[in-house]
C-alpha cells in the first residue's frame, strides 16, 4: 500500500515537472516598446535634425512618431506611422526637416500636429505588435540604438538631450531601461 502511494506521488511530482517544462519552453512575453524622447526640433530649414537608428533586435518595428509639445502650447498628439517596418538587423535615416519627417523613402507630414510653431519635440516610438518568442534579442535601449545630428553644415553638430526609454525587465533592480544622450 505504501509502495503504491510513493509511485503515484513520484508520476504526480513528474507530471507537475514536465507541465512546468512545457510552459517554460512555450513561453513567450509582450510586445517590445521602445521610445525615443527629442527635445528639440525646427520648422527653419537649414536646422534639419538627422537621426539614425539600428536595430541589432530580433524583432521587426513599427515607427511611428508624435509632436509632444510646441512653443505655443498647441501640439495635437497625433501619431503619425511610417508605412515601412524596421526590419531586424537593420538601420533607417531620419530626416526632420521643417513639418515633415522623412524615414527612407517614407514621409510623414506633422503640420497639423505643429501648427505655425517654429519649434516642436516629440517621440519616436519603435513596437512590436507580435509577442516575443524566449529566443533572440528583444527590442531595448540596448539593441535598438540611435544617435541624432542638427544642420546643415559639415560636420554636423551632435543633438544631446534625448532620452531612450523601453518596457524591459532589463534595467537596474529589473526596471525598465531609461537612457539619456
Amino acid at each position: 500500500m505504501k509502495r503504491n502511494s510513493l509511485v503515484v506521488k513520484i508520476m504526480v511530482m513528474s507530471a507537475m515537472i514536465l507541465a512546468t517544462a512545457l510552459l517554460l519552453t512555450v513561453k513567450t512575453t509582450e510586445a517590445s516598446n521602445v521610445y525615443y524622447y527629442l527635445p528639440y526640433f525646427h520648422t527653419i530649414s537649414n536646422n534639419v535634425t538627422y537621426c539614425v537608428a539600428a536595430n541589432m533586435s530580433s524583432e521587426e518595428l513599427t515607427v511611428s512618431f508624435t509632436v509632444g509639445a510646441n512653443h505655443n502650447g498647441n501640439p495635437t498628439g497625433t501619431s503619425n506611422t511610417f508605412s515601412t517596418k524596421l526590419g531586424t538587423k537593420t538601420t533607417r535615416f531620419f530626416t526632420f526637416s521643417e513639418k515633415t519627417v522623412t524615414a527612407g523613402s517614407d514621409t510623414v507630414s506633422i503640420s497639423s500636429d505643429v501648427g505655425d510653431a517654429s519649434s516642436y519635440a516629440g517621440t519616436l516610438k519603435f513596437t512590436t505588435t507580435a509577442e516575443f518568442p524566449t529566443t533572440g534579442t528583444k527590442a531595448t535601449c540596448k539593441s535598438l540604438l540611435m544617435s541624432c545630428f542638427q544642420g546643415t553644415t559639415t560636420p554636423k553638430r551632435n543633438l544631446i538631450g534625448y532620452v531612450c526609454e523601453d518596457d524591459s525587465t532589463d534595467g537596474p533592480g529589473s526596471n525598465k531601461i531609461m537612457l539619456g544622450f
